[in-house]
């Protein structure tokens, strides 16, 4: 519900492109397209299982404009594995980097597709960006490194989700999300933490930094560039 009323409060703030990364079973498609049936949508998802579902909901929905990858964005275009926690073929805890769910948590690994921000075809990115949704357990910072050429061409507001780091002695989370702050922080961008009471949303609270913290009610993000 949080999600909706975000996009409630933020979409009619820009026109163009929506482009969600981590589409999993399409929950912020149906969120965009039932504010904004006319807006255009751009979605990445390497989960086959998942694409497949979504592709299925687009049609029985008669959804316009809307185009899914069928692949996950990172640095480098290649063949990945993505880690699994759920028994579900679509569960969203899938994850592409490597070491980032402990071999205790994983139940099902599978081979899937990534791209480079190169190997995409040119026209993908043509429409004005308006809004990049992120949402890839952990991969944030691949995602954005990728993107970096559309965030400084259309300077996006960008959602994200960066799950915490629970203690300082996670230190490769720890870095991870530093240098995400760090990405968005060198390129004019202000982060806002989504605040949230009984699954809605309360407000948009600035920050200067994530932080180290434990609650999963805190782990998702609203980056604005600066005026």
């Amino acid at each position: 519900l949080w999600m909706a009323d975000a996009l409630r409060l933020l979409l009619p703030t820009r026109e163009g492109l929506f482009v969600d990364v981590g589409v999993n079973l399409g929950q912020t498609l149906v969120k965009v397209k039932d504010l904004e049936p006319e807006r255009p949508y751009l979605g990445f998802e390497p989960n086959p299982a998942c694409v497949a579902s979504t592709e299925r909901m687009i049609t029985a929905l008669r959804l316009r404009d809307c185009r899914i990858v069928p692949a996950g964005l990172s640095t480098e275009t290649g063949i990945v594995e993505l880690a699994m926690i759920s028994d579900s073929e679509t569960a969203p805890d899938g994850s592409i980097i490597r070491g980032f769910r402990s071999n205790e948590q994983v139940v099902g690994r599978k081979k899937v597709v990534v791209f480079g921000f190169d190997d995409l075809p040119p026209d993908l990115f043509a429409p004005r960006v308006a809004f990049v949704k992120i949402d890839v357990e952990g991969a944030e910072l691949e995602v954005l490194q990728t993107l970096k050429p559309i965030i400084d061409r259309d300077r996006p507001i960008i959602l994200l989700e960066v799950l915490p780091c629970y203690s300082a002695d996670k230190t490769e989370r720890v870095s991870r999300q530093e240098q995400t702050e760090t990405l968005l922080h060198e390129r004019g961008y202000r982060l806002k933490r989504v605040l949230k009471r009984n699954n809605r949303l309360k407000e948009l609270t600035p920050i200067d930094h994530i932080g180290i913290h434990s609650d999963l009610t805190m782990c998702d993000y609203v980056a604005e560039p600066a005026p």
